[in-house]
């Protein structure tokens, strides 16, 4: 799991003493229940973490790992581990799940201006095409539009949409997006 330092870490985690209580049923006789979960770093790579954090309790067998990552150390690979402890004081034996720390990715902006004949025309849709997933936005004023938190990456733009009721469409324009301190990128959609 790619963990990115800055970014906190939310891990998920079911936890049972007994799977079959799992189906939703009653707590079973004989089994004493869960009383704590808490997880670790091993981040000097001795096989288990130098203490032990409590996680999260949602209720119904359901945890979160919480870590703040601002202080991991970059470019490094270490486990996570988790562990469940049941009132009789038995603990699972705890399976790592291995993090590998990668930097924050400084984002940057696109902006731009839709233009038909010479004018900015607001209200046109903008398409934006590339890493990730689609993003869209409609000119302003002026045929202003601008895209913020951008990741690095190259990139497609489109415009098309309706001015004095007849459909104009741009051709697709690319641009490349690099991270800060790289001014943000601008682009002009012609509408033909």
């Amino acid at each position: 799991m790619t963990v990115v330092v800055g970014r906190p870490l939310v891990v998920p985690v079911r936890v049972t003493d007994d799977p079959r209580e799992f189906a939703g049923g009653p707590h079973l006789a004989g089994v004493s229940g869960v009383a704590r979960v808490e997880w670790g770093l091993d981040l000097k790579g001795v096989g288990k973490p130098a203490d032990w954090q409590p996680t999260i309790n949602l209720g119904d067998g359901t945890y979160e790992v919480r870590v703040e990552t601002a202080k991991l150390p970059l470019g490094d690979r270490f486990p996570l581990f988790i562990r469940a402890v049941d009132r009789a004081g038995l603990e699972n034996t705890p399976e790592p799940v291995w993090l590998e720390t990668a930097p924050m990715v400084a984002k940057n902006t696109i902006s731009g201006r839709v233009m038909l004949e010479g004018l900015g025309e607001a209200g046109v849709s903008v398409w934006l095409d590339g890493p990730g997933d689609r993003k869209t936005a409609t000119s302003k004023a002026g045929g202003v539009f601008e895209f913020v938190d951008v990741e690095p990456g190259d990139y497609s733009l489109q415009a098309s949409g309706p001015v004095r009721n007849r459909a104009y469409r741009s051709e697709a324009v690319k641009v490349a997006v690099q991270s800060p301190p790289a001014p943000a990128a601008s682009v002009t959609l012609q509408l033909k």
